[in-house]
């Protein structure tokens, strides 16, 4: 399940992935608080339980200054999950958001569309991204797709994804039979009101995976990679 929500905003922060993540936990605050409580929260402290969704954002034409998008247009904000209770509260949550203030940036919300998956009825599967993949180490390290470690570490995150949402994880290793991905480096705030900033590596593009097919649906709606929520992995089958 997937949906697509465009806003109306005059400009956005280069760093603007927590604020998309703010504008999710809202939704869902507002239309399931327990939901709510439950996915970010655990024993009073902030939950660090990986969310079963993945997201990406569209900007149209903009001019880039200092730390900001100034942007003409629409912006589009996709989620996709496998998730149906949390994908109803989402949606029911965005209808109940005209307006969406962070910080000193305003969304205007406008028309929310569901939207048409792609089935996956044979393998190998090709992919692109539609927010880049982020693969890490243990130690934080980003992995390159041409290291002989990104396959591993890339079994590791998705057999991870697959065992937290039904409970077992792959039923086979996955295979990177292809890849056409290319570097973007990534800017997002460390804290919300402080000057820092954290940079990651990730990869934007085509790929091709083989493995289980049943697990390679559930992927293509959970995402690929590390901070998933936070507008990385999000993919498209092509």
């Amino acid at each position: 399940m997937r949906l697509r929500c465009q806003f109306e905003v005059e400009r956005l922060p280069v760093a603007y992935r927590m604020m998309f993540v703010s504008l999710i936990k809202e939704s869902i605050k507002r239309s399931a608080p327990t939901l709510y409580e439950s996915l970010y929260f655990f024993n009073g402290k902030p939950s660090k339980n990986s969310k079963h969704f993945s997201t990406a954002l569209f900007l149209p034409k903009y001019k880039l200054i200092d730390d900001e998008f100034h942007i003409e247009g629409k912006i589009s904000f996709l989620i996709s999950t496998p998730d149906y209770e949390f994908f109803l509260h989402l949606y029911n949550g965005l209808q109940q958001i005209q307006e969406f203030t962070y910080q000193t940036y305003t969304l205007h919300r406008g028309k929310i569309t569901l939207l048409e998956e792609k089935q996956i009825d044979q393998i190998p599967v090709y992919f692109k991204t539609l927010s880049p993949i982020y693969i890490r180490d243990a130690h934080n390290r980003s992995i390159a797709p041409d290291d002989p470690a990104f396959e591993r570490e890339l079994n590791y995150i998705a057999n991870l994804l697959l065992k937290n949402f039904r409970g077992h994880g792959l039923k086979q290793p996955l295979q990177v039979l292809e890849n056409q991905l290319k570097k973007t480096v990534v800017k997002e705030k460390i804290r919300e009101f402080d000057h820092g900033y954290l940079y990651f590596t990730a990869y934007k593009g085509n790929f091709c995976l083989n493995g289980d097919i049943d697990d390679l649906r559930l992927l293509s709606q959970l995402g690929i990679g590390f901070r998933r929520n936070q507008s990385f992995g999000m993919v498209e089958v092509i």
